[in-house]
């Protein structure tokens, strides 16, 4: 269960988006359980939207959670280049502009492919530094 504030945020999403968004949290924190290189992950409000990223400095960048009438959002900052490599590789997602990844609400989560988003963005400088 979310903290008081993060919970009102989720709860001030669109009805048809709570669940959705809420599924979404539970594959962010699930994939980055199994990230130790991120010394946790902590979970906070930032543009007054669930917002997700690693408590080590210089590892990842910041995932937020939002929803519309018909998708569930994932958000990254429109800084990096995340979106850009994402719209190469997964095909059947939809994006808007560098900035999210929409699941529409009619159709399954893509849990596979929402679990690489979520590392991609929770290792981003960590990777980038790699190259």
């Amino acid at each position: 269960m979310p903290a008081p504030a993060i919970q009102a945020a989720y709860d001030a999403l669109p009805p048809e988006g709570q669940t959705r968004a809420l599924a979404l949290r539970a594959l962010v924190l699930e994939t980055a359980q199994a990230m130790p290189e991120l010394g946790g992950l902590d979970e906070c409000l930032k543009w007054g939207q669930p917002a997700y990223l690693p408590r080590k400095p210089r590892i990842g960048t910041t995932l937020r959670i939002g929803a519309s009438p018909s998708h569930a959002l994932l958000y990254v900052p429109c800084t990096t280049r995340l979106v850009t490599a994402w719209r190469e590789v997964f095909s059947g997602v939809e994006f808007i502009d560098n900035r999210a990844a929409g699941f529409a609400h009619a159709a399954a989560l893509p849990k596979a492919i929402i679990a690489r988003m979520v590392l991609d963005a929770l290792r981003y400088h960590l990777d980038k530094r790699a190259k």
